[in-house]
């Protein structure tokens, strides 16, 4: 939790000197995968993500943007039939992390609609959970689905993400935001003990999102 309070209480530092100018709740889908230095490349599973966002005024067209979010992560490793086994495996990873983002958020135009975002995130997971389906050559199949030691897990999550979105005027005060955004891991995911490969996060998330604004 060492990193998450950091990251909090930086961004508690910046916004003092900064004013708040909205507030946005958002929920969205999550494309997660992970990368490594092997040949065998897992599969995309799509999840879920929640959050509340923040953005504090720097100038007249950047932000700075935290807050909190719930984000899904995690892969799939698949194992085909081949010379020594007629026997399929599918291997289903869930992880859910709490993430706090700092992002810095540029608008491209004069009436703040469209933008670009670049930052940091740091996370915690707080469960993981493994679904695996194996299928034999006589048709029969099963699955089952358990948590995983968190004990074997490299709990915590850094790295950075960019993105890009675009705000639609609802009201005066209030606008619809949607939004496009890769985050990459710098953090391996198991331990070295525990595994000698490398694996780590990427995320392609896309969030709705309704901004309650104060100033703009």
């Amino acid at each position: 939790m060492k990193n998450l309070f950091i990251v909090f209480l930086t961004t508690l530092a910046i916004s003092s000197y900064s004013q708040i100018v909205n507030l946005t709740p958002k929920i969205g889908f999550a494309y997660a995968n992970f990368y490594w230095d092997r040949p065998e490349k897992p599969k995309f599973r799509p999840g879920l993500s929640a959050g509340l966002s923040t953005e504090y005024k720097i100038s007249m067209n950047k932000y700075l943007e935290s807050g909190l979010e719930w984000i899904q992560k995690g892969g799939v490793f698949s194992d085909e039939p081949n010379g020594f086994s007629d026997i399929k495996s599918t291997s289903n990873y869930t992880f859910n992390y709490v993430n706090i983002p700092v992002f810095l958020k540029i608008y491209l135009d004069k009436r703040n609609k469209s933008f670009f975002k670049v930052g940091l995130f740091s996370g915690y997971l707080v469960q993981a959970t493994l679904r695996e389906n194996i299928s034999y050559p006589t048709g029969i199949s099963t699955t089952k689905k358990e948590k995983e030691d968190l004990k074997q897990i490299n709990r915590f999550d850094i790295g950075m993400g960019t993105g890009v979105g675009y705000r639609i005027k609802i009201t005066t005060k209030n606008s619809l935001l949607m939004e496009l955004r890769f985050d990459l891991s710098f953090s391996t995911q198991s331990k070295p003990w525990y595994s000698v490969y490398e694996l780590r996060n990427i995320n392609y998330l896309i969030y709705l999102g309704y901004e309650f604004s104060k100033f703009r």
